[in-house]
């Protein structure tokens, strides 16, 4: 058994982080990555549990939740289409984007930041600005 550790997370008590390996009807094995809680009646827990209690000088360390950069590096990256969605969807507009990325300083992040978000030099200043191609259908305007 082991537990992720890490100074910023407290541990949580009674929670455990654990890496095991798994027998059905005494015939099948699979290593299993679990996390057991006190208040889980379901699947491998109580058994887990019980085992627990027969052996209580097997070491076991409590659980430490992953810290926040722990999380973003497991999470799925994002589409260029997705991102832009966000970024609309929580009150940033296109022109609020451009204008950090244009103030971000010349180098390759500056770069990357701008293909993430679709701006592109040869695109018309006004195009890039809109993001028109993430409007949703209903919202479609013609140019002027």
């Amino acid at each position: 058994m082991a537990a992720m550790t890490d100074d910023a997370c407290p541990p949580t008590s009674g929670v455990y982080d654990l890496d095991l390996t798994l027998k059905v009807n005494s015939v099948e094995e699979r290593f299993e990555h679990y996390v057991s809680t006190p208040d889980d009646s379901i699947g491998a827990n109580p058994a887990i549990r019980m085992w627990m209690k027969q052996h209580p000088d097997f070491p076991v360390q409590n659980y430490v939740p992953p810290t926040k950069e722990q999380i973003r590096a497991s999470l799925p990256s994002l589409t260029t289409r997705r991102l832009r969605l966000g970024l609309l969807n929580n009150g940033f507009t296109p022109s609020q984007v451009t204008a950090a990325i244009e103030a971000m300083q010349e180098g390759p992040e500056k770069e990357v930041a701008k293909n993430r978000v679709g701006i592109r030099d040869h695109i018309q200043p006004h195009a890039s600005d809109d993001w028109g191609h993430c409007r949703r259908p209903g919202s479609l305007r013609r140019p002027d």
